[in-house]
Protein backbone atom coordinates (compact mmCIF):
# COMPACT_ATOMS: atom_id res chain seq x y z
CA UNK A 1 0.00 0.00 0.00
CA UNK A 2 1.23 3.68 -0.63
CA UNK A 3 0.59 6.79 0.63
CA UNK A 4 -2.80 7.54 2.30
CA UNK A 5 -3.87 11.20 2.29
CA UNK A 6 -7.16 11.95 4.22
CA UNK A 7 -9.23 14.82 3.16
CA UNK A 8 -11.76 15.99 5.85
CA UNK A 9 -14.68 17.98 4.13
CA UNK A 10 -17.41 20.07 5.60
CA UNK A 11 -20.76 19.78 4.03
CA UNK A 12 -21.91 23.74 3.10
CA UNK A 13 -25.05 24.63 3.14
CA UNK A 14 -25.16 26.04 -0.13
CA UNK A 15 -23.70 22.19 -1.16
CA UNK A 16 -27.03 20.83 -0.41
CA UNK A 17 -30.32 20.56 -1.76
CA UNK A 18 -34.04 21.38 -0.78
CA UNK A 19 -33.50 18.59 1.14
CA UNK A 20 -30.77 18.96 2.86
CA UNK A 21 -29.22 16.87 1.19
CA UNK A 22 -25.42 17.28 -0.36
CA UNK A 23 -26.22 17.20 -3.98
CA UNK A 24 -24.57 14.40 -5.72
CA UNK A 25 -22.32 16.80 -8.38
CA UNK A 26 -20.29 18.06 -5.23
CA UNK A 27 -18.65 14.52 -4.46
CA UNK A 28 -16.46 14.75 -7.89
CA UNK A 29 -15.31 18.28 -6.61
CA UNK A 30 -14.68 16.81 -3.32
CA UNK A 31 -12.46 14.13 -5.32
CA UNK A 32 -10.51 16.50 -6.88
CA UNK A 33 -9.97 18.58 -3.31
CA UNK A 34 -8.57 15.32 -2.16
CA UNK A 35 -6.51 14.79 -5.24
CA UNK A 36 -4.53 18.10 -4.96
CA UNK A 37 -4.17 17.60 -1.43
CA UNK A 38 -2.68 13.96 -2.03
CA UNK A 39 -0.19 15.64 -4.51
CA UNK A 40 0.75 18.33 -1.92
CA UNK A 41 1.49 15.64 0.62
CA UNK A 42 3.85 13.91 -1.59
CA UNK A 43 6.11 16.95 -2.47
CA UNK A 44 4.08 17.49 -6.15
CA UNK A 45 1.94 20.46 -5.87
CA UNK A 46 -0.36 20.75 -9.26
CA UNK A 47 1.21 24.35 -9.40
CA UNK A 48 4.81 23.24 -9.51
CA UNK A 49 3.95 19.92 -11.53
CA UNK A 50 2.24 22.67 -14.04
CA UNK A 51 4.83 25.21 -14.45
CA UNK A 52 7.42 22.25 -15.39
CA UNK A 53 4.99 21.24 -17.78
CA UNK A 54 3.11 18.18 -16.74
CA UNK A 55 -0.34 17.87 -16.81
CA UNK A 56 -2.63 15.68 -15.04
CA UNK A 57 -6.02 15.73 -16.60
CA UNK A 58 -8.58 13.82 -14.44
CA UNK A 59 -9.68 11.04 -18.11
CA UNK A 60 -12.26 8.48 -15.42
CA UNK A 61 -14.00 8.87 -12.23
CA UNK A 62 -16.83 7.29 -10.44
CA UNK A 63 -18.48 6.62 -7.57
CA UNK A 64 -20.76 4.81 -5.68
CA UNK A 65 -23.49 6.74 -3.28
CA UNK A 66 -23.23 4.30 -0.27
CA UNK A 67 -25.15 7.19 2.26
CA UNK A 68 -25.88 10.61 1.70
CA UNK A 69 -24.09 13.38 3.25
CA UNK A 70 -26.20 16.27 4.60
CA UNK A 71 -25.33 19.58 5.79
CA UNK A 72 -23.05 20.31 8.53
CA UNK A 73 -21.20 16.44 8.01
CA UNK A 74 -17.46 16.12 7.97
CA UNK A 75 -16.76 13.69 5.51
CA UNK A 76 -13.33 11.73 5.05
CA UNK A 77 -12.07 11.47 1.75
CA UNK A 78 -8.96 9.03 1.15
CA UNK A 79 -6.74 9.37 -1.86
CA UNK A 80 -4.05 6.91 -2.89
CA UNK A 81 -1.17 6.18 -5.67
CA UNK A 82 -1.41 3.00 -7.00
CA UNK A 83 0.50 1.27 -9.73
CA UNK A 84 -1.15 1.76 -13.18
CA UNK A 85 -0.26 1.28 -17.11
CA UNK A 86 2.70 3.54 -18.03
CA UNK A 87 2.38 7.06 -18.52
CA UNK A 88 -0.63 6.91 -16.51
CA UNK A 89 -1.30 8.14 -12.72
CA UNK A 90 -4.29 6.54 -10.95
CA UNK A 91 -5.05 8.24 -7.65
CA UNK A 92 -7.85 6.22 -5.51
Amino acid sequence: MGHIEKTEHYIQYYETDQMGYCHHSNYIRFFEEARSKFFDGIGLPYAKVEKDGVLSPVVEAGLEYKMPCRYSDTVVIEAELKPSAMNRVDVY
